[in-house]
């Protein structure tokens, strides 16, 4: 009776409701690295600083949005952010 009630004996499945969560530890590694490479990078060339320590962490949440409700929205200001960053360091180096 015990088994039955709890299903001990069925495999484990996903369940359908629950969303598909892929996000992982990727963005962290990304976000560290980039934390440091902007050190390194500010040291050598310092206009480049805003660029290298944003734009890797946003890359990555471009392709895997964490919010898997909105995720077009998020892609959408996560892809404007990199623009803007973009367009930052362009006029940063002009000057």
């Amino acid at each position: 009776m015990f088994c039955n009630k709890k299903q001990i004996d069925k495999p484990l499945e996903k369940n359908k409701e629950e969303p598909n969560e892929r996000f992982g530890t990727a963005f962290i590694a990304v976000f560290f690295i980039s934390i440091f490479l902007s050190i390194c990078t500010f040291f050598i060339e310092y206009k480049y600083f805003l660029l290298v320590l944003f734009a890797p962490s946003m890359s990555v949440m471009f392709i895997n949005p964490p919010f898997s409700e909105k995720k077009r929205f998020f892609r959408l200001i996560a892809g404007l952010y990199l623009l803007l960053l973009a367009l930052a360091t362009y006029f940063w180096l002009q000057t």
